[in-house]
């Protein structure tokens, strides 16, 4: 009984090690494949100004860019450059590369003149879904990068609901009957309102009301706000109509499809107050907001 228990041990702790391991990943598109040489090779990838280094995950998890800079000439540190990053077509967010000096790797082709910086590492938070990052360097130097994984479990959803009185809608799926509580928002109407304490993970599902009578997608934009500092990000998406689901109530409008987004709201420890209203696009939309379940502590 003593070695089934030792075996079933090394077993799970084998599970464990390799769900929580960093992944080295190849890109799905690249400039130029280049190796590095010290103690063992390291396989790099040439980043460009205009063409995109492209990679492709699963999350949730942390995407680790590690980049160093071609030093040439007598140059004995890299000047500080960003790195753009988009998701989606047109959302950008940018990350800062500090000055780095020359480390201990050597370029492994002859033909590549300088000598390669220290490695400095840059971490993506990835939310639930699939997502591609396009990558461009924003400097003139030559820059190098590889990228490792680390998949996160996926978390889990508390459903919040408003501190204000919201009009509620409920949306029952065709095949299997199950029904979900949607609040519904108007331009220029009332907000949904929640409070988080310290910061908060929030998923927000969105899905616009169409009349029947409305072709193709709607374009809806969603506007989250601090009431207390007044900071407010504004989320574009395209939805259509939806097949899978209806109002149960509600026979005017169809319920187009689900998108979801994913934020961390920063907050005061004292907590603070979010309200979500629709911007435009859409006469009518219904969310859902959800809060992840911090885990229990002893």
């Amino acid at each position: 009984m003593k070695n089934v228990l030792i075996i079933t041990f090394v077993l799970l702790t084998g599970i464990g090690f390799s769900q929580t391991k960093k992944k080295l990943l190849t890109p799905k598109k690249s400039v130029a494949k280049v190796v590095l040489t010290g103690k063992n090779d390291y396989t790099y990838y040439a980043m460009s100004q205009t063409d995109q280094t492209t990679y492709e995950v699963v999350g949730p998890g942390k995407l680790e860019l590690s980049c160093r800079v071609r030093l040439e000439g007598n140059t004995f540190e890299s000047k500080a450059f960003s790195i753009k990053c988009y998701t989606g077509k047109s959302n950008l967010k940018s990350y800062s590369v500090p000055q780095l000096k020359a480390g201990n790797l050597k370029m492994k082709s002859a033909s590549l003149k300088g000598t390669p910086t220290k490695m400095h590492t840059l971490t993506i938070d990835v939310p639930p879904g699939k997502y591609r990052y396009r990558l461009y360097k924003g400097t003139a130097q030559k820059v190098y990068i590889k990228a490792r994984y680390k998949k996160l479990p996926k978390p889990k959803w508390v459903v919040a609901a408003p501190n204000n009185a919201v009009t509620t809608k409920t949306v029952q799926f065709v095949k299997s009957g199950k029904e979900r509580m949607y609040y519904s928002l108007t331009k220029q109407g009332t907000a949904f309102e929640f409070t988080v304490k310290d910061s908060a993970d929030v998923k927000l599902l969105v899905r616009p009301e169409f009349d029947y009578k409305m072709l193709g997608t709607a374009q809806v934009k969603i506007k989250v706000r601090n009431q207390r500092t007044g900071e407010e990000t504004v989320y574009k998406m395209n939805c259509g109509k939806s097949s899978s689901v209806v109002f149960k109530d509600d026979k005017q409008h169809t319920p187009g499809s689900s998108k979801a987004v994913y934020l961390t709201l920063p907050a005061s420890a004292s907590g603070d107050t979010y309200e979500i209203t629709l911007v435009n696009g859409a006469k009518r939309t219904s969310i859902r907001v959800f809060t992840k379940q911090k885990p229990v502590t002893a």
